[in-house]
């Protein structure tokens, strides 16, 4: 039994990518909405690539690259209950990694935010905002055509991580919220696992997650601290510790480690799917 969990689970962590790209993880209200998902215009990113000069659609193109996620929080969140809380993009948001976020998992820490310094209203842990462009944060600058309720619906709000969008959770109810206890849900193995739990947000991935990374000919002073300027949006984010991202408390004997730790730490290759140098069977 263990072992059929284990090898579910695994199955999941390869199937996430798939989701991400083909936005299976949308509810179908959701899918009706970003089928004809409202583009956001204004040009949050100007800094990235150089500031090369784009025309409207490029950038709705550039911004749906780094901020859409296609509905993938579902998903995500599927995955964060039946793997067994293995892999669980919430705690891989902890802000407390932010200072040597870079080092650790390879993640792009996002420009406008800083560590927080304490938790949330649900006891998270979650980056804080410091000047963000993010409309979510700064309303008084929100430029969009449509109203500022519809971009949160659609594109989320800033994490902190370039890539991970954050939801809030529709099924956290009343009753979801008594049960809710992050001291639990940080340290307790068999509160965490359980595939009930319903935590207080969702998180969705955009295909910027792994490809906004340091820009070759302007790399930030400091890879913990980056600005939109020493950032590419198609470079790819290369640095990946995949095993790490994707888990947190497996140990090497099991399934879930093995099949994550076949990608190199440290390397990503996002063409994988393509050529699938990794696990190709």
């Amino acid at each position: 039994m263990i072992m059929r969990n284990r090898t579910r689970a695994g199955f999941l962590l390869v199937a996430s990518a798939v989701a991400l790209l083909s936005g299976c993880g949308e509810e179908p209200d959701q899918a009706q909405e970003t089928n004809g998902f409202p583009q956001a215009a204004a040009d949050y990113f100007a800094d990235m690539d150089g500031g090369v000069e784009l025309n409207e659609e490029e950038t709705k193109g550039r911004n749906t690259w780094v901020i859409w996620t296609a509905g993938n929080d579902a998903y995500w969140d599927y995955v964060s209950r039946y793997s067994f809380g293995s892999t669980d993009l919430l705690k891989t948001l902890d802000s407390r990694y932010r200072d040597r976020r870079f080092n650790y998992y390879g993640l792009i820490n996002e420009p406008g935010f800083k560590q927080a310094t304490g938790p949330d209203e649900f006891g998270l842990w979650l980056d804080e905002p410091d000047g963000t462009q993010d409309p979510f944060y700064a309303a008084a600058a929100y430029e969009e055509m449509f109203p500022r309720e519809q971009f949160v619906q659609v594109y989320g709000r800033a994490s902190g991580i370039v890539g991970l969008r954050l939801f809030p959770n529709p099924a956290f109810d009343d009753e979801a919220r008594k049960r809710w206890d992050a001291q639990r849900y940080y340290n307790d193995p068999k509160y965490y696992r359980d595939p009930d739990l319903v935590r207080p947000y969702r998180v969705g991935m955009s295909c910027g997650f792994c490809h906004v990374g340091p820009h070759p000919t302007s790399p930030p002073a400091d890879p913990e601290k980056p600005q939109w300027k020493n950032l590419s949006t198609n470079i790819g984010s290369q640095y990946f510790w995949t095993n790490r991202i994707f888990t947190f408390d497996q140990k090497e004997d099991s399934f879930i480690y093995q099949l994550l730790s076949t990608s190199v730490p440290g390397a990503l290759d996002t063409s994988f799917f393509a050529t699938d140098n990794i696990n190709n069977p």
